[in-house]
């Protein structure tokens, strides 16, 4: 199957593509005998240890991870038909986003002397300190495809500070994942916080908190420069915002129940499973250094942010787009936000 696929390498990036790419996909998944990972993996690594630019692991990361997202879904429900819908998606994508993964991984292999920093740090001082990288956009430029662009616009500038996010081979997985996936949720939630606006989410940054890993934390950091260099003060919120006195809650799960009270186009359930998924794997390291949300009540009060927008809204508030903001560091993008009571 591989090598019939060297023959529609041409076809790759090409939308009108799509309906045949899913075909050809079904069909591999049916040759196998149903093993969808099996298909996925050789079609997304089948170019490794060479770097796999213009391939089809690079593609997973255009679309606002979309195609990412729904591989994994795919594979952790074990449903063919959607593994194939992703790898589908991945093929009628770009690749440049995922061809800047790379060019990092080279750069930082070069410049090794370039000092660690987290993702956080590094958005703090960009949003303190601003600079070119900063400034790279404006209100203007809001659009799912910008990335592309800015992948482009930021150059050696952009790689440079995007290699000095790294994680220590001998460290401890599992506590590097759950940091991983901690500051990705920290993230998204602290960028909510804008008053005296009600708390709102950003719609591009929850895209890339859903899936943490260390590449998506590259794209977040990314995303965070493309919607303005948002100000991080979750503290700020835990401390002065409440919750309605009916979101009460002991844990962030037990608020999963509300989603059946609200409209949903599948954002607010992909959004609150990445936090109780951050809460429960953070859980283990209460007290490192690297813990921004600490203990079961500031959980509860991320996922009531999180709640609050979409709580008990019909179908035309959501068809209205009024639940997320586009673009957290742009005054623009909280102009219709209304006014903490």
């Amino acid at each position: 199957m591989i090598e019939a696929f060297t023959t529609t390498r041409a076809h790759l990036g090409q939308a009108a593509d799509y309906a045949s790419f899913v075909r050809f996909f079904q069909d591999g998944i049916s040759q196998r005998g149903g093993d969808a990972a099996a298909v996925a993996h050789d079609f997304l690594f089948a170019q490794l240890p060479q770097p796999p630019r213009g391939g089809m692991l690079a593609r997973l990361f255009s679309g606002l991870v979309h195609p990412l997202l729904q591989l994994l879904y795919g594979l952790e429900w074990a449903q063919p038909a959607i593994v194939a819908a992703a790898l589908a998606q991945a093929a009628v994508h770009p690749s440049e986003v995922g061809d800047c993964m790379v060019d990092v991984d080279e750069y930082a292999r070069d410049n090794q002397q370039l000092e660690a920093a987290s993702v956080l740090d590094l958005c703090r001082h960009l949003h303190t300190r601003g600079g070119p990288l900063a400034q790279l956009t404006n209100w203007h430029d809001m659009g799912v495809n910008y990335i592309g662009k800015m992948v482009r616009l930021g150059g050696q500038d952009l790689l440079a500070l995007l290699a000095r996010i790294r994680v220590d081979p001998n460290s401890d997985l599992d506590e590097a994942t759950a940091h991983l996936v901690h500051s990705a949720a920290y993230l998204v939630a602290a960028a909510a916080w804008h008053p005296p606006q009600k708390p709102t989410f950003d719609f591009f940054l929850m895209q890339v908190a859903s899936p943490s890993s260390t590449t998506l934390l590259l794209l977040l950091l990314i995303e965070y420069i493309a919607r303005g260099c948002p100000a991080l003060r979750l503290d700020d919120a835990l401390r002065d915002w409440s919750a309605p006195t009916s979101m009460a809650a002991p844990s962030p799960r037990h608020l999963l129940s509300r989603l059946l009270l609200t409209a949903d186009d599948g954002h607010v359930v992909k959004t609150a499973r990445a936090l109780v998924v951050a809460s429960d794997l953070s859980r283990k390291w209460h007290g490192r250094s690297w813990i921004r949300i600490a203990g079961d009540d500031a959980w509860v009060k991320v996922m009531q942010m999180l709640l609050s927008t979409v709580d008990r809204r019909d179908d035309q508030w959501l068809c209205d787009g009024k639940q997320w903001v586009r673009g957290a560091g742009f005054q623009e993008a909280w102009q219709a936000v209304p006014i903490m009571e």
